[in-house]
């Protein structure tokens, strides 16, 4: 699933003077996940170089990949050469060794044999990159452009990207809420990924209002992703659209908790009768080969579906969006792996029970507290003992980036600030990675991590030093919360409430990493530093420091692919700090598994039951 941000580029030379290294690096400050260049208008190859030995899109490739940026391409069809458009695209597509295509197709389609063209275009595409991502760019409103081929087009997309312009008007967020509503009922669906404007017209722009408003629409929409075109005319008077774009971190809800969450979990139970009860009685189920009506036909559908092999299946989710009474979303199955059943393994699985597992070692849990005030926790266990894990500190070549950037440079898997700093170059604390110390010794608490990934807070520093990484406080000594804490010789900065990182150890050996935020209206409102050690204390934790907090504190995770943000930084974007601590870990044994069944489904709802069920995979 595509995630994130992403700009359109359509001539090369013309984003950053050209410079691909200073593409890649506004890029990575922007936060962006993926970059789509043009490389074909019709039949004719675009953004080529005269040099033969230096292709511009593949050098930009590489830059990009550096820093774990996706690099699509995109086409401009014009219909009139079909087969020739495709061929030249699937050429392309392979000699670049591009992440995904987009197709753009306007007005050249609106024609007679226009559904002609676009299927025999899609046909060669799709036929020699069967496994590509692709998606369609055309117009934002289906019901304006009612003779447009969408479902040729469609039918051999993962995605669809409308291009939401709301030129000479100034209301992003009604425009992409209609068009979302109106791509909604279209079939097939496809997972809605919009493009909004970042150019100017003669008697047009838009602001930079209005830019927030359209990325802060389609986030509440559950978007997966979100465009924006294009890099080219962001020099000069639009410089400064980059300014909501980069400050806008993408956050994902992840499962949501509703009727397709409650799904999910029926499939895992494997009982036809918790499916049924989902139903409205009078529902129907609906699929290529039939139709069923009624809760009793559904639920003897369901008897005989997991009758034929999949009652040993274990199903999740891939991605869900939606409102209202309509719910899309795509779900994968596959066997499960053989549990551990001895006592000890089974002893070991309680404590991180409550815990959403993210990969192999680390597990996520997110608890919203009304006491001692209304304040979010993100919470990371990590299991020291599980062999796929491996901590690490920023090694002195990665300092001064945001926490999200890091991750993705050093194929890390979850993240979290680090120290205060003197300057980005500079921490306060001790810092080492992998032997090489970049900072001095100081009064501050320390982590030690040893090259068996063996962990210690505080204490006499060990004879040799792998890793390192200080914070400001002790929050925890021994299981009891640090005097200094409890004196509070300083009210004004220990009493003071904030967004806060945290890192402690339990006596099972897990890392407990914690990022706590206020409310959304209220971010910089959360816990003062006794509150975050009772609030360690009551995760099991025997001992734990405070890392740098307020704008600094942040929690990142992999997913997908691509660097997420989990919790919501108080400075309204995320913050470049001096270093971080990062956990790699391997992917679930489930995700290595092929899946034995799939499915890219459709809800439509009342009062909280499905009326009707459309699955486009058996």
């Amino acid at each position: 699933m595509l995630r994130g941000k992403g700009f359109f580029i359509t001539n090369i030379s013309q984003c950053q003077g050209g410079d691909l290294q200073a593409i890649a690096e506004r890029a990575r400050l922007a936060g962006l996940s993926h970059v789509i260049v043009k490389i074909a208008e019709g039949i004719t190859p675009a953004n080529l170089s005269t040099d033969s030995q230096n292709n511009p899109i593949k050098t930009l490739r590489s830059n990009l990949a550096q820093y774990g940026i996706q690099l699509w391409g995109w086409q401009h069809v014009l219909g009139n050469k079909a087969f020739d458009e495709g061929q030249i695209a699937q050429q392309r597509i392979t000699d670049l060794r591009l992440a995904g295509f987009v197709v753009v197709a306007a007005n050249e389609y609106e024609i007679p044999g226009g559904a002609t063209n676009a299927r025999q275009y899609m046909h060669e595409l799709r036929h020699a990159h069967p496994n590509l991502p692709i998606a369609l760019s055309s117009f934002r409103y289906p019901s304006y452009h009612k003779g447009f081929p969408w479902e040729a087009f469609l039918s051999d997309c993962n995605y669809n990207m409308p291009m939401v312009f709301w030129v000479q008007a100034h209301n992003p967020h009604t425009q992409l809420m209609r068009s979302y509503q109106e791509f909604d009922s279209l079939r097939p669906f496809r997972a809605i990924i919009p493009t909004g404007p970042v150019f100017s017209t003669d008697t047009w722009r838009p602001t930079l209002s209005e830019i927030q408003e359209f990325i802060a629409t389609a986030q509440s929409l559950n978007l997966p992703a979100i465009n924006f075109w294009d890099w080219d005319s962001t020099s000069g008077e639009l410089s400064h659209l980059w300014e909501p774009i980069q400050n806008t971190p993408w956050m994902l809800t992840g499962l949501p908790q509703d009727i397709v969450g409650d799904y999910i979990a029926a499939l895992n139970t494997h009982d036809p009768q918790n499916l049924s009860a989902l139903y409205a009685p009078r529902a129907v189920h609906v699929n290529a080969q039939r139709t069923l009506a009624g809760r009793d036909a559904i639920r003897a559908w369901y008897v005989d579906w997991f009758a034929e092999g999949r009652s040993g299946l274990t199903f999740e989710m891939i991605h869900s969006q939606g409102g209202g009474n309509v719910r899309h979303f795509r779900w994968k199955a596959a066997a499960a792996p053989q549990a551990d059943s001895t006592p000890a393994a089974l002893a070991r699985q309680r404590l991180f029970e409550g815990y959403q597992q993210l990969y192999q070692g680390i597990f996520y849990q997110k608890q919203h507290n009304l006491i001692p005030r209304e304040y979010t926790a993100h919470i990371a266990l990590i299991d020291l003992d599980h062999p796929a894990v491996d901590v690490m500190v920023t090694p002195r070549a990665g300092l001064g980036r945001t926490t999200s950037a890091f991750l993705g440079r050093y194929d890390a898997q979850l993240a979290v600030n680090g120290d205060e700093w003197l300057s980005l170059d500079n921490p306060k604390g001790l810092a080492v990675s992998q032997g090489d110390q970049y900072s001095p010794a100081s009064v501050e608490p320390t982590i030690y991590i040893s090259q068996e990934n063996q962990i210690q807070i505080g204490g006499t520093p060990p004879a040799r030093i792998w890793d390192a990484i200080s914070g400001s406080h002790t929050l925890i000594r021994e299981g009891l919360i640090s005097a200094k804490i409890l004196s509070c010789a300083k009210p004004e900065y220990c009493e003071i409430k904030a967004p806060r990182t945290a890192i402690g150890m339990t006596r099972y050996n897990q890392l407990v990493l914690v990022v706590v935020q206020g409310p959304p209206l209220d971010l910089r409102n959360a816990l003062s530093l006794k509150e975050m050690a009772e609030l360690l204390l009551g995760l099991g934790v025997r001992n734990a420091i405070s890392f740098d907090g307020g704008g600094s504190s942040t929690l990142a995770v992999e997913q997908s692919g691509v660097p997420s943000v989990f919790n919501l930084p108080s400075d309204g974007r995320e913050r470049t700090v001096a270093n971080h601590l990062g956990v790699r870990a391997k992917k679930l044994i489930s995700d290595t598994f092929e899946p034995q069944a799939e499915g890219n489904d459709t809800f439509g709802l009342l009062d909280g039951q499905i009326v009707y069920h459309l699955t486009m995979m058996p």
